[in-house]
C-alpha cells in the first residue's frame, strides 16, 4: 500500500484524449442551431460542464445552452463517445494500482453514462470502484460535489485520496475538499491556469503516476 489509498481520476485530458469527439459534438449542435463554432475555444471547453461552456463562451441564454447540451449529447452517444484513445500507459497505471491494493475512482463533469460507456469500451470499467459523473438535470457538474459524492460512496476522507487532473477546475475541486492533487501536464491545460492553485505533483506521463501514489 502506498501514500494513498484512494486514486481519483478525471477523464477528459487525464485518463483519455477525448478532443475529437468533444469538438465534434460542439460541431454537430452548432450545425442543428445555426450557431459558429469558435474555434478559439477548442481546449476550453474540454474541463468544464457543457451547460457552463455554452454559457460561458457562446453565451446562451438558460433556454439555449439546454438545447445546446441535448443536440451534443445526442451525436456523443451516437458517435462521439468511441472518437477517443486513452493515453499511453493509463491501462497499465490502473492494473498496477489495483494490482497494489488501490482503490480508483472517477470524478468527472461528463455525463456518467458516457463516461461509463467509455469506461467499459476501454476494458478498464471493472476497476472503477466509483464513477461520478454529472446527470441528465445538471446536478453533480462541480468538480467539489464530484470528489464529495466519491467520498461518500467509498467511505475515503481527504487525506485518503489523491485527485489526478489535467485542468484547474480540477486542482480547485481538490483544494476545495482538502485532497493532495496531482495535475496531468500532459493534458489540455496550460502552466498559468494553476498560479493560485495547490498542486502537489505535476507528471509528463501517466507512468509517472504511479511513483508517486506507490512512494
Amino acid at each position: 500500500m502506498g501514500r494513498y489509498k484512494c486514486v481519483i481520476f478525471d477523464l477528459d485530458g487525464t485518463v483519455a484524449d477525448t478532443k475529437k469527439g468533444i469538438i465534434n459534438g460542439y460541431k454537430y449542435a452548432a450545425k442543428e442551431m445555426g450557431f459558429k463554432y469558435l474555434k478559439a475555444y477548442d481546449n476550453d471547453i474540454i474541463g468544464p460542464s457543457l451547460y457552463d461552456s455554452f454559457t460561458r463562451f457562446y453565451k446562451f441564454s438558460d433556454d439555449k445552452a439546454k438545447e445546446a447540451v441535448e443536440l451534443y449529447r445526442i451525436y456523443y452517444k451516437d458517435k462521439g463517445f468511441l472518437e477517443y484513445d486513452l493515453y499511453d500507459g493509463i491501462k497499465n497505471l490502473i492494473f498496477n494500482l489495483k494490482h497494489n491494493g488501490i482503490s480508483i475512482a472517477l470524478a468527472t463533469t461528463k455525463y456518467k453514462d458516457f463516461a461509463e460507456l467509455m469506461l467499459r469500451n476501454s476494458g478498464i470499467y471493472e476497476y472503477f470502484t466509483c464513477v461520478a459523473g454529472s446527470n441528465a438535470d445538471g446536478s453533480l457538474s462541480g468538480k467539489k460535489e464530484l470528489l464529495e459524492y466519491v467520498m461518500a460512496n467509498t467511505k475515503y476522507l481527504p487525506s485518503d485520496c489523491v485527485m489526478v487532473g489535467d485542468r484547474f477546475y480540477d486542482a480547485a475541486g481538490a483544494n476545495e475538499v482538502g485532497m493532495d492533487f496531482i495535475r496531468a501536464g500532459y493534458g489540455y491545460g496550460k502552466d498559468e491556469e494553476f498560479d493560485c492553485l495547490k498542486v502537489d505533483y505535476t507528471v509528463v506521463t501517466a507512468n509517472d503516476i504511479l511513483k508517486i501514489v506507490i512512494n
